[in-house]
């Protein structure tokens, strides 16, 4: 889904592990994130808020946000649902 957000072709995706940052590392900019919001919620449902769970995290914890941090969040949120 990172690699549909930003457009970049798979075997890049490759590169992409839990330790990435999304920021600094991806380089998402607000639309990607939006876009990826769009396609969790397609893929898990309305649980998968991905909007709301950022917009609640501090700055420090949202700039050093990592692709394993969002998918401790998806996962958590299969699992409450």
């Amino acid at each position: 889904m990172i690699a549909q957000v930003t457009s970049e072709d798979e075997p890049s995706a490759s590169a992409v592990t839990a330790s990435c940052r999304l920021e600094s590392d991806l380089w998402l900019d607000s639309v990607e994130l939006a876009a990826l919001a769009g396609l969790l919620r397609s893929a898990y449902g309305n649980g998968v808020d991905l909007a709301t769970f950022l917009t609640g995290l501090e700055i420090d914890k949202l700039i050093g946000l990592t692709v394993g941090d969002l998918v401790s969040y998806i996962a958590g949120c299969l699992d409450s649902g």
